[in-house]
């Protein structure tokens, strides 16, 4: 039987993660899996060695005063994926926690095939870290296609797959002309995936956008 370990480190991941994993199951009912998942992952039945709440931390504060339970974190993670010897280990965005785990993954069985969703921003990340990554990802799945060529630059295996949550769904896509008189213009709030993100930062953008509602009269 083939097993899947699934890694996603924060909701969005999970959902992301979701989206791939029910089609999977549907075409091939007999996959094993194990995962650091959340709810979206637990309705499809599959295990998560620890609640995902236990490693997502906002700001910069709260990772120094939490290093040491985000460095145990990945060593029993990589304990228990070893332990679980996988086909593929199928790591889900949040590059920080998700790579790492990957890293040492990969250092301690080559035989595990490692599967990247969601890029790292390479266009941002200065390039050596990106030529680092070829040592322990076996392939990256693409949600834009513009991605493409900073893999392709690198000769780092990887597909464009889109994205799942937009792709082909009428119910997200909205003619925003029909929504908004044209000489209107577009502010976009955007607080986050986790809880900790949204209760930090969604107040401070409704006032940044009361501010800019008072001040403009074409928001």
């Amino acid at each position: 039987m083939k097993k899947i370990f699934i890694l996603t480190g924060e909701p969005s991941g999970d959902k992301l993660a979701s989206t791939v994993i029910s089609k999977l199951k549907s075409q091939n009912p007999e996959i094993e899996y194990l995962s650091v998942g959340g709810n979206h992952l637990k309705k499809l039945g599959i295990e998560s060695i620890f609640n995902l709440n236990e490693i997502t931390y906002l700001g910069f504060t709260s990772i120094l005063l939490n290093i040491f339970k985000i460095r145990n974190k990945i060593n029993h993670t990589v304990n228990q994926i070893i332990k679980f010897n996988p086909d593929i280990l199928f790591s889900v965005d949040s590059p920080d926690f998700t790579m790492r785990v990957a890293e040492k993954v990969k250092k301690i069985n080559t035989n595990i095939k490692t599967i990247h969703y969601v890029a790292p921003q390479v266009w941002i990340w200065r390039k050596n870290r990106v030529k680092k990554i070829k040592k322990f990802i076996d392939h990256v799945l693409l949600l834009f296609d513009f991605e493409k060529k900073y893999f392709d630059e690198e000769n780092i295996k990887n597909t464009f797959v889109g994205h799942p949550l937009i792709e082909n769904n009428e119910d997200n896509k909205k003619i925003i002309e029909n929504i908004i008189p044209k000489n209107k213009k577009i502010i976009s709030i955007f607080p986050g995936s986790r809880k900790s993100e949204t209760d930090a930062l969604l107040n401070i953008l409704i006032d940044f956008i009361k501010l800019m509602n008072k001040r403009h009269n074409k928001i």
